[in-house]
């Protein structure tokens, strides 16, 4: 499937870019997208946390499609 992640405030500078297109396997998760964005971006370091849960630091969330969404979540394409 194909993904379009935008980056806002610190996650832009962190990244050097507003956004990116990925091709991932269906059924990724959004902590598997984190996973794929550390590898990516390795100053994203600075606020995600992973000690075998992968986590955002306080103050940073993800959405998709417009809704607040948790790790777990599924992705689909789009």
């Amino acid at each position: 499937m194909r993904i379009r992640v935008r980056h806002f405030a610190r996650v832009r500078e962190l990244t050097g870019t507003p956004a990116e297109s990925l091709e991932l396997p269906e059924g990724y998760s959004i902590s598997r997208l984190l996973e794929k964005l550390l590898e990516l971006h390795p100053p994203l370091n600075l606020i995600v946390s992973s000690n075998g849960n992968i986590m955002l630091h306080r103050g940073y969330s993800v959405f998709v499609n417009g809704v607040h969404s948790d790790r777990d979540s599924e992705l689909h394409d789009g």
